[in-house]
């Protein structure tokens, strides 16, 4: 043996099917709403997480965006991290040039009312919340199998939709 490996170590669940969706609801709006600290690693507020991650085998780059990052930094980092890495891995020249050229230059319309009060800020996110990474332990809701990162909590549900919640 050389030596060089990693490990996963994890905490056992003994999981089981779905249990409380209203409980599960109160779970994710909780860690939706927890402040970006240094405890919860990220003291600079900013969106991304501190390593790159997968999504299912996707890879799925977090870099940070700049310290205190409002709806504009959500804009580009869910513009070029999220929509336009995907477009990239898809190698789809006619979806990216529709992206490049007609909706990445206008994404920020969508966003243009969230400002003062409505700033977007920061949210520990799963980020891969669909049906099949939801189950319950010893009774109480649990999610698994993450793609975290720091993002808009409106994130959360994309995944959701895409894949199925119910």
């Amino acid at each position: 043996s050389t030596g060089k490996g990693s490990f996963v170590i994890m905490e056992y669940l003994n999981l089981a099917g779905r249990s409380d969706d209203v409980a599960l609801g109160k779970a994710v709006a909780s860690m939706h709403l927890a402040p970006a600290t240094e405890e919860a690693g990220n003291p600079t507020k900013a969106f991304g997480f501190a390593v790159d991650n997968t999504i299912g085998a996707t890879p799925q780059p977090n870099p940070w965006t700049k310290p205190n990052s409002g709806t504009q930094e959500w804009v580009e980092f869910f513009r070029d991290h999220r929509i336009g890495h995907q477009l990239d891995l898809a190698g789809d020249p006619y979806c990216s040039k529709l992206w490049d050229k007609d909706i990445a230059p206008r994404l920020h319309l969508l966003f243009e009312d969230l400002k003062g009060e409505k700033e977007i800020k920061p949210s520990l996110l799963h980020g891969d919340l669909w049906s099949g990474n939801i189950g319950s332990a010893d009774g109480k809701p649990s999610i698994y199998d993450p793609a975290v990162y720091w993002g808009h909590h409106e994130a959360e549900w994309g995944m959701a939709w895409c894949a199925g919640f119910g």
